[in-house]
């Protein structure tokens, strides 16, 4: 048949058919195989099976796999072969280019996009064109051209009318017999159909002409539908079902699913499955890439092919270009950058330049890059950026954070990002920020130290502003916050706050009030609807509006708001319902958990909202966050989110939150912090408070504070109390603050009548005003026993206290540490109290033994809770913090799931069938994540110490202390085998209390002009108050361990100090060893040592004369199972390995560094590197250890009066770390530190002695040669 036929030779041949048929390759191969003299070139687009290029073999026939996907590329091969030969191209189809802006269904999702395209809507115009001119060039210069092109009907259609009144080719089309197109074209008209339609529209349209497709039509369809919705799960469920008739680029569209849902093993298959049928399918490489981007070669195998395959590729140039800066190789790198001409790519290859060329001149660089920026100012922020990284990377932080300085942060974008980031990492690093400012010295002076604060507490409200947008945000605020504590940040912020009040005492709020939002609401007294909803749940929240008025709890009340505002709501309401849900919680839940997790829900509901309800849907997330925040103790990140949210929330003209939670939070701190504030200061707070108190009354107290005249508005306060028709919560904050001013006017007899009068009222609505519950018990109980003038009130008062416990310990039912360690101030305080004086009552002699039991009992269980919960609490969770790949696969599942939610949610119903299917999914994994997964579930609350547990434990030679100091008494515990002691020490109004006493000796350690006489003196005189009671029994004992539980947050004093009539503690026992978990020391008696295999670390300046001494000892100092690593980097590589090695031991030198300002006595926040300071937290993370020893001035002593809201050394090491510990107290000199680590090392590595003994042998053995206790009694021994 051939043989007969006489054929254009210059052929397009249009397939149309719903798949790559192999007839015309074969028919058109056998033709030009009798028809031309010459050979037959094939140059394939798509794959072509074995058997046919087997068939066709031999000079004949030249196969071309590797053809660059361009005209411009077959023009040029087409050129170069003989008259004679005749060119096939298969898979021409592939030459059209795709119209990204057409895309029949797209997806994004988090920061991927995912699009498909019908094969319709590429563009078939500038094809034919193309193809036309391809024709025309190269007709009388070889023997045939024939294009292969697989196309539906309609673009067969469009190509035959682009190219009538072409003379250069004929067309032809080619079909099957018998095979019908009608259900093919027909999904494609459903496709177009249901474009931009909500999933229940989609299905609807998919079912009315389901009786017009084929069963794969139908699920394709449909497939697309939840697509274009965002139900991903469903999407993959639906094209797995059809996978075997699924086109290469259907797979790979199922391949993209499966990476949004992180099953790349999934992805993998599919993608090694098609990239070894047909490389030129579009995608392919970009999707392998991302498949394979943790796995260097073969990522490398893939772009390197893909370049071959597709030059002109913008994704794999760039991709190969950053490949290429990977390896260093920037010259090469800078020439590929400028492949992609856009003035991006420019500024990226000048980049590149300079790091091949080494320069150093930062005004050369920022010159160089800046040429780019004048003629493209978009660019702006991406060359500082650049620039910043740059100079940074070389050492020069002022350049780099001036250069950053530059940038506009008003864009929420990647870029913006970076730059905060970085500015965050160069503020938080002192010596980094010291270089930075411009050689600041803050620890000399006081002006300096005022800009560092300065700069630190700007960035702090830029960065949340703008991570206020970002799902999690607060984690990158959190890491400034850490770098100073809460009264350093008071230095700076409290100047905001002031500012804040005084520009919010200038605005004419009456006329801004009517249009807000929450003014304009419509109450319905028939039913509930959205807005009575609203309406109610913000009255509710203040009391001013009971719940049972429509015959519900507070509960009820909630949950049927949020029924009906996520089923019938709008944007906006379901915006406020998350709001006021959230500041209700706060109030009145008994678990703060709910109000922090309302507010987060603010933010991730932000997902489904327009840009134009963003900015509102931001600013009442923080000040949701700061409220929730601030109550739970964190003031400064609460005030400061409070600070930005007013700010944004002004811009927006939404007063309604500035006027309640605003003026709340900044009231509440004002009153906090009233000592922070001049006389001058003071009256300008005075002066808002009376513009600004008709709008929140909460205002109205600050006058005791910040006045001198109370009269007037005590007696207002009277007056209220006395009229108020019902006592409710209004009633009740009349009381207290009728109560404080009283107090103030120091009429206690009349404060403690008013309490005792209505503490049946109190004790009841303070049982739903959670908030405020534990701060009032604190106050009033206090109150009741040091001025009730009766036995009743004194034992009122303990019950108050006691309550006040209570509720702290259910508000630590938070899940995370930061939230329970900002309650541990307030919960420190009246423990303490409470031990104070039930101790003082409980060594009255004729008290009634019933009474005695009762407090005996109290003062254990407090004594065993007076510790530093939230950092054993975080210790522990970081001990256990394994997740299986079960876990980590519901885990991610759930992430998948709550963001295919939020892209449902924005074009469909909540009531929808598949929305509701994935809403509860979503609560089954969440629930079953809470309970078994490390990161959703809460810390688990540690008990205290199990004091009988440990008596159980204890050898007839072991004895456990633990003492608490208050400002009156110490309390302290004496545990042995046999019984458990408790003694309590009173101490006189006169001299000093054993706070002041406990400055006064860290200030002899810390000074160089102490005697050894004034050191012993100090430590006689301390011992008697904190030591007498072990002292009495060691002494009087054969005792060979002490096991102590220190007052970590009030003493400086450590106990290897302790002298007893004239004899050291040290000379009586064998080994000291201090701890704050008893399950970690009760583990730790019952576990052999290993063998000690130590690394030794030093951190610093090699210059610097104490680094350069240890330097040399150890290098020197050559001993068995000891390696040292003394070239003061920074880097902790070499530490990590010889830890994966098999040592268990981590010795670190280095000088610690306080925060600037802090107080002589105050622990390190860190250690001075080489080039920036060193976190201990994150050198702990880097190894796997057994035992750490850190010698380091003062490392060994909390850099906060409350060690768990602390970032400071201590903290980290005892959160980080779980086995034995020794630290440093304070400044040893250089050469007593060598004399002392060198008897410690003889005893751990030669005499084979535990920890606590080693130290011991180690300290008696300097104080015996003659050396006070400031070069030996610092070092202490812990078990964690």
């Amino acid at each position: 048949m051939v043989d007969e036929m006489k054929l254009d030779q210059y052929m397009i041949c249009l397939e149309v058919v719903d798949y790559y048929p192999d007839a015309n390759i074969i028919f058109w191969l056998d033709y030009l195989e009798k028809h031309v003299q010459g050979k037959v070139h094939i140059l394939s687009y798509r794959a072509i099976k074995q058997e046919i290029q087997k068939k066709y073999t031999g000079n004949k026939f030249v196969w071309i796999f590797g053809m660059v996907k361009s005209y411009e590329a077959i023009g040029k091969y087409i050129g170069e072969q003989n008259k004679e030969d005749a060119i096939v191209i298969v898979g021409g189809e592939r030459l059209a280019c795709c119209c990204v802006e057409k895309a029949i269904s797209a997806l994004k999702f988090e920061d991927k996009y995912s699009k498909l395209h019908l094969q319709e809507d590429e563009d078939w115009t500038d094809f034919s064109k193309n193809i036309d001119k391809l024709y025309g060039k190269y007709q009388s210069d070889i023997s045939g051209l024939v294009l292969i092109c697989n196309v539906n009907n309609t673009i067969a259609d469009r190509i035959n009318k682009e190219l009538e009144s072409s003379n250069n080719m004929s067309i032809s089309k080619t079909e099957i017999l018998g095979y019908n197109c009608e259900s093919s074209d027909n999904a494609t008209k459903v496709l177009r159909e249901i474009k931009n339609k909500s999933l229940q529209e989609a299905l609807e349209i998919i079912k009315t002409n389901a009786a017009t497709m084929d069963s794969e039509h139908i699920i394709m369809c449909k497939a697309i539908a939840y697509h274009s919705n965002g139900g991903i799960t469903k999407t993959i469920e639906l094209l797995k079902s059809i996978y075997k008739t699924l086109s290469n680029e259907q797979k790979l569209f199922l391949a993209e699913m499966y990476i949004l849902q992180n099953s790349k093993e999934e992805a993998k298959k599919i993608f090694e499955e098609v990239y070894s049928e047909d490389r030129w399918e579009r995608g392919l490489f970009e999707l392998g890439l991302d498949i394979y981007k943790k796995d260097e070669k073969r990522y490398r195998d893939i772009l390197e092919e893909g370049i071959i395959y597709q030059p002109e590729n913008i994704f794999l140039i760039e991709r190969y270009a950053n490949f290429l800066v990977d390896q260093e190789n920037h010259k090469e790198a800078a020439s590929w950058f400028r492949k992609i001409d856009k003035p991006y790519f420019e500024l990226i290859a000048r980049i590149n330049d300079l790091l091949a060329e080494e320069q150093t001149d930062i005004k050369i660089v920022k010159s160089y890059i800046f040429e780019i920026v004048e003629k493209n100012p978009d660019l702006k922020n991406i060359a500082l950026l650049k620039v910043a990284l740059y100079a940074k990377s070389k050492g020069h932080y002022y350049n780099a954070y001036n250069l950053l300085q530059e940038a506009d942060l008003h864009e929420v974008d990647d870029t913006t990002q970076d730059i905060l980031e970085h500015k965050i990492d160069i503020l938080k690093d002192s010596e980094r920020a010291c270089k930075a400012l411009g050689k600041l010295k803050p620890f000399r002076k006081e002006k300096d130290y005022a800009i560092l604060l300065e700069k630190r507490c700007s960035l702090l409200l830029e960065c949340i502003n703008f991570f206020a947008n970002i799902e999690n945000g607060y984690y990158h605020w959190r890491k400034l916050l850490e770098c100073q504590q809460v009264d350093i940040w008071n230095i700076s912020l409290k100047k905001r706050v002031l500012g804040c009040i005084k520009e919010l005492g200038k605005i004419d709020f009456d006329r801004m009030l009517p249009d807000s939002y929450i003014s304009n609401l419509q109450l319905s007294e028939e039913h509930l609807n959205c807005d009575t909803a609203i309406i109610c749940l913000r009255k509710s929240n203040c009391g001013e509006m009971s719940p049972e008025k429509f015959g519900c709890t507070r509960e009820e009340l909630v949950k049927g708001s949020w029924g009906l505002i996520e089923d019938e709501g709008t944007t906006i309401q379901r915006i406020w319902l998350r709001y006021y849900c959230s500041i209700g919680a706060s109030f009145l839940s008994e678990n703060p958990q709910e109000a922090t997790s309302f507010s987060l829900s603010i933010l991730e509901y932000g997902k489904t909202v327009d840009s134009s309800e963003q900015k509102l849907l931001v600013a009442l997330y923080l000040m949701a966050w700061a409220n929730v925040q601030f109550r739970l103790g964190n003031t400064i990140e609460g005030v400061a989110c409070a600070i930005v949210s007013i700010k944004q929330l002004l811009v927006l003209k939404e007063v309604t939150p500035v006027l309640e939670e605003g003026l709340n939070i900044l009231s509440k701190y004002l009153g906090m912090y009233d000592e922070l504030y001049s006389e001058n200061e003071k009256n300008d707070v005075v002066e808002s408070i009376e513009v600004l108190k008709k709008y929140n009354e909460s205002l109205e107290p600050l006058h005791y504070k910040y006045s001198d005249d109370v009269t007037e508005i005590i007696q207002n306060y009277e007056g209220r109390v006395e009229n108020h028709e019902k006592k409710d919560s209004h009633w009740l904050f009349d009381l207290s603050n009728l109560i404080a001013g009283k107090v103030k006017n120091k009429e206690y007899d009349k404060a403690v009548k008013y309490i005792t009068d209505n503490y049946n009222s109190i004790h009841e609505l303070l049982n739903q005003r959670r908030d405020i519950a534990a701060k009032l018990y604190y106050l009033w109980g206090d109150l009741l026993i040091k001025t009730g003038g009766s036995i009743e009130n004194f034992l009122l008062g303990l019950e108050m206290l006691d309550n006040a416990i209570i509720q702290l310990q259910k508000r630590r039912q938070v899940y995370h540490q930061e939230e329970r360690a900002a309650l541990a101030q307030e919960y420190d305080q009246i423990i303490r109290e409470y031990l104070c004086f039930s101790g003082i009552y409980y060594a009255v002699k004729d008290i009634e033994e019933e009474t005695k039991r009762k407090l005996r009992k109290e003062i254990l269980e407090k004594m065993s809770i007076c510790l530093p919960l939230s950092v054993i609490e975080q210790k522990n969770y970081y001990l256990k913090n394994e997740i299986s790949d079960e876990l980590d696969k519901k885990h991610c599942r759930l992430q998948q799931l709550k963001r295919e939610y939020a892209i449902m949610l924005k074009g469909n119903r909540v009531e929808d069938n598949d929305v509701q299917t994935i809403a509860r999914e979503i609560e089954f994994l969440s629930k079953e994540l809470i309970n078994k997964h490390p990161y959703y579930m809460p810390l688990n609350k540690f008990e205290g110490t199990n004091w009988e547990e440990l008596k159980k434990n204890l050898k007839p030679d072991e004895v456990v202390y633990q003492y608490v100091l208050t400002e009156t008494a110490m309390v302290s515990i004496l545990v042995t085998d046999k019984w458990i002691d408790i003694r309590t020490k009173f101490f006189s109004a006169e001299g000093d209390t054993p706070y002041s006493g406990m400055k006064k000796y860290g200030q002899i350690i810390e000074s160089n002009m102490s005697s050894d006489d004034e050191i012993k003196y100090y430590s006689s005189v301390i011992t008697d108050v904190v030591a007498e009671h072990l002292c009495e029994y060691v002494f009087n004992h054969k005792t060979k361990s002490v096991y102590v539980i220190p007052d970590i947050s009030k003493s400086i004093f450590p106990i290897a100090a302790v002298q007893y009539k004239g004899i050291y503690l040290i000379d009586e026992v064998e080994e000291i060893v201090n701890f704050i978990d008893y399950v970690q020391l009760i583990n730790s008696l019952n576990t052999e040592l290993d063998d000690i295999k130590i690394v030794n670390k030093v951190f610093g300046k090699r210059e610097e004369t104490s680094i350069h001494h240890i330097n040399k000892w150890l290098e020197e100092h050559i001993m068995d199972n000891v390696v040292s690593i003394t070239d003061c980097s920074d880097d902790l590589q070499a530490v990590s390995m010889e830890c994966k090695k098999g040592k268990n031991t981590l010795i670190v030198y280095g000088h610690g560094v306080r925060e600037p300002a802090s107080e002589l006595t105050e622990g390190a926040q860190s250690i001075e590197g080489a080039k920036s300071m060193i976190q201990i937290r994150e050198v702990l993370k880097e190894v796997c250890i057994s035992n750490f020893i850190l010698i380091s001035c003062v490392g060994g002593t909390p850099n906060s009066n409350n060690p768990e809201i602390s970032s400071g050394t201590w903290t980290s090491i005892f959160e980080r770390f779980n086995g034995n510990i020794m630290t440093c107290r304070w400044s040893v000199p250089t050469r007593d530190t060598i004399s002392m680590m060198d008897k410690i090392y003889d005893n751990l590595l030669n005499k084979k002695m535990r920890f606590g003994e080693a130290l011991v042998k180690a300290q008696r053995d300097m104080k015996n040669s003659g050396k006070n206790q400031l070069s030996w009694a610092g070092i202490e021994c812990w078990i964690n």
